[in-house]
């Protein structure tokens, strides 16, 4: 069962992942407006299937970054971004700076999917236990 919050903290957990939407919606805009190059960095960096790789790119953004902003299926939204942001900060992000504010948004991602966005509350397993047989337990 989710931990009602108040609704100061609910609006400041919905600002936040407005916010880090925000990163995903400007690189759909990036990807969208500039595929062709894109598609040019790929090759440039050695990938496979670089047209392909772009396209699967593109859909994981077009489906996860509208979801996170209005807050529908976040868990299966933050399940795309983070597979767009993994590969991203491996291959392409190149100074430490960078593969570091990769980590970070992947972190933020992490806490909007641990928030139960249906109820205004913390899930379980934000909340520091596990819920068994509809009964919540600690951790040990």
């Amino acid at each position: 069962m989710a931990m009602p919050i108040d609704p100061p903290q609910r609006n400041l957990m919905v600002a936040g992942r407005m916010l880090l939407s925000v990163h995903f919606l400007t690189e759909l805009y990036d990807k969208l407006t500039r595929f062709a190059y894109w598609v040019e960095v790929c090759e440039a960096s050695g990938q496979p299937y670089p047209v392909a790789e772009m396209m699967l790119v593109t859909l994981l953004l077009l489906f996860g970054a509208p979801l996170l902003l209005v807050g529908k299926h976040v868990p299966q939204a933050v399940t795309a971004l983070i597979i767009f942001q993994v590969p991203t900060t491996i291959f392409f992000e190149s100074t430490l700076y960078e593969q570091f504010d990769s980590v970070s948004v992947i972190g933020g991602l992490l806490l909007a999917a641990g928030s139960d966005w249906a109820t205004g509350g913390e899930s379980n397993c934000v909340a520091g236990g596990m819920a068994v047989g509809g009964v919540k337990k600690s951790k040990i």
